[in-house]
C-alpha cells in the first residue's frame, strides 16, 4: 500500500475517534509506539497522521507528557446567510470582539466601481480586527457609501458606536437582504495585515470579499476579510 494512504488510515481511524467521542476533549491518544504497532506502519507514517492532525487543530503535542485531542477552536463559516460577522460568530458559539483602527472619509474609483456608485462619491473606509479569547482571528476593512450613514469626514474611532455596522445600518432604515461572498487563499505581504494580525510574511490565509445588498440589490457594503487559516473552516450546503 501507497505512503500516503498509510498515513490516511491512521489520520481517519484517530478522527473517527474524536468525532465518535472515544478520544476526548484533553483525553491522551495512544503513542506512536502504539499505533506503529498496531497498523504496522513506520514511524515517519504515524508521525505524517499526528502532524497533519495537529496543524488542522485536532491534537496537540506536550513534550514529555504525549499527544492529546485539542477543543476544535475553528470557526465554521457557511456559504448561505447575511449575518453580520459577530452574529454569525455567536451562532457557532463564539464569543468576538470587535478592537476599531481606523475610520475615515475616502473617495477611491476602483472600491466605487465595486459599489457601483459615482467615481467620486465619498465612502467610508473601516478598519478593525476580531478578537476571540484573546486571539486576533480577522482584520477587516469595510466600505460603504456615505450616503447611507452620513458620516461627519472628520469621524474618529473614539466616536463610534459599540454596535455592529448591521446595526447601525438597520438603525438607519436599511435592511440586508442577501450577502455574496468569494473565498481565496491568500499569502500575505501587506505589512499592515500582518502587523495588525501577528502574522509571519506570506503566511496563509482566507481572504473573504463580501457584498451585501439591499432588497433593491443596491450595494450597501463592501468588505475585505482575511481570516486566520487555523480558526476556520468552510461548510457548504449542497442541494440537487
Amino acid at each position: 500500500m501507497a505512503y500516503k494512504n498509510l498515513y490516511i488510515q491512521v489520520k481517519e481511524w484517530i478522527l473517527e475517534k474524536i468525532q465518535d467521542g472515544t478520544f476526548k476533549t484533553g483525553a491522551v491518544i495512544p503513542s506512536e509506539t502504539e499505533l506503529v504497532s498496531m497498523f504496522g506502519v513506520s514511524r515517519a507514517t504515524v508521525n505524517k497522521a499526528l502532524s497533519d492532525l495537529v496543524h488542522e487543530g485536532f491534537l496537540k503535542r506536550i513534550q514529555g507528557k504525549g499527544t492529546f485531542v485539542q477543543k476544535d477552536k475553528r470557526v465554521p463559516r457557511t456559504k448561505q446567510g447575511s449575518l453580520g460577522f459577530s452574529d454569525e460568530m455567536a451562532k457557532k458559539g463564539r464569543d468576538v470582539k470587535t478592537k476599531p483602527l481606523k475610520i475615515e472619509i475616502i473617495q477611491d474609483k476602483s472600491i466605487a466601481s465595486i459599489l457601483n456608485v459615482n467615481a467620486n462619491a465619498q465612502l467610508i473606509k473601516y478598519e478593525r480586527v476580531r478578537v476571540s479569547e484573546g486571539i486576533i482571528i480577522a482584520y477587516q476593512i469595510s466600505y460603504v457609501p456615505n450616503k447611507f450613514l452620513l458620516v461627519d469626514k472628520n469621524i474618529t474611532v473614539e466616536d463610534l458606536p459599540t454596535i455592529e455596522l448591521y446595526e447601525l445600518f438597520a438603525s438607519n432604515g436599511y435592511e440586508v437582504s442577501r450577502a455574496e461572498e468569494i473565498y481565496t487563499i491568500d499569502r500575505v505581504k501587506d505589512p499592515k495585515v500582518i502587523t495588525a494580525m501577528n502574522l509571519e510574511y506570506e503566511e496563509p490565509v482566507f481572504k473573504v470579499k463580501r457584498w451585501s445588498y439591499l432588497h433593491d440589490d443596491t450595494v450597501l457594503e463592501y468588505v475585505e476579510s482575511y481570516l486566520k487559516w487555523d480558526y476556520y473552516q468552510i461548510e457548504l450546503e449542497l442541494h440537487d
